[in-house]
Formats: structure tokens, C-alpha cells, sequence
């Protein structure tokens, strides 16, 4: 070897050798999937939990609301009856007299019905 040739083989930093990582065999490769299945396993095991607390929250939640819209609802009612006006005016079920005298009367006077016919003209 000439100088030339020593002074750029001590510039240059001596060769590593790395392992090639191919050599790993398949187990690592079922380690990982099966890490990957058993942290998917915990958290759909905790969502499930989750949901499951969340169900009986809405449950508690909707049988207070079913609760509070019967109290209400009697109330409503017991307004309602409260409110609800006695009737005022003539009894339709009764016959009233109506004194026809000097009254204009079309037909004859002793007809066996008589109507009268009441009218505002504004």
C-alpha cells in the first residue's frame, strides 16, 4: 500500500458490523399480536364497563324524569277541573215561558208550537 492509500483508510472510521435483524424468529412477531390483542381485550372490557354504568345512569335519569311528568300531569289535571267554569246562562234542559203577548205573530195564535225568535240587529 502506497501513503495515499494509509491516509484515507485512517480518515475513514472502521466498519461496524450489525447484526441483520431478520434472524428474529416468529415469536416476536406473536408476542406483539398477541400484546396488541390483550390491550384491545382491557379496553373494550372497560368501555363495555363504561356503557353499562352509562345505561343505568340514563335508567335512573328517565324513571325520575317518568316520575316528575306524573306529578306533573296530575297537577295539570287537578288545574284543570279547578278552572273549568260552571256553566252560566239558560238550562237547555228546561222549558222557560216567554210571554208572546202584543208580540207579532206570524200563523195562527193558538198553534200547538210556538217559536221565538230573538235578534239584535247592530
Amino acid at each position: 500500500m502506497s501513503k495515499r492509500d494509509r491516509s484515507r483508510d485512517a480518515s475513514r472510521p472502521p466498519a461496524v458490523i450489525v447484526p441483520s435483524r431478520t434472524d428474529r424468529g416468529p415469536w416476536v412477531f406473536a408476542v406483539v399480536a398477541l400484546a396488541a390483542a390483550a390491550i384491545l381485550a382491557v379496553g373494550t372490557i372497560g368501555s363495555w364497563r363504561q356503557a353499562r354504568r352509562d345505561r343505568e345512569a340514563m335508567g335512573e335519569r328517565v324513571a325520575a324524569l317518568e316520575s316528575r311528568l306524573t306529578e306533573l300531569s296530575t297537577k295539570i289535571d287537578a288545574v284543570a277541573k279547578a278552572a273549568t267554569p260552571q256553566r252560566r246562562g239558560p238550562d237547555p234542559n228546561r222549558i222557560y215561558p216567554i210571554r208572546t203577548d202584543r208580540a207579532p205573530v206570524r200563523g195562527p195564535v193558538a198553534a200547538p208550537v210556538t217559536i221565538a225568535l230573538f235578534s239584535d240587529f247592530q
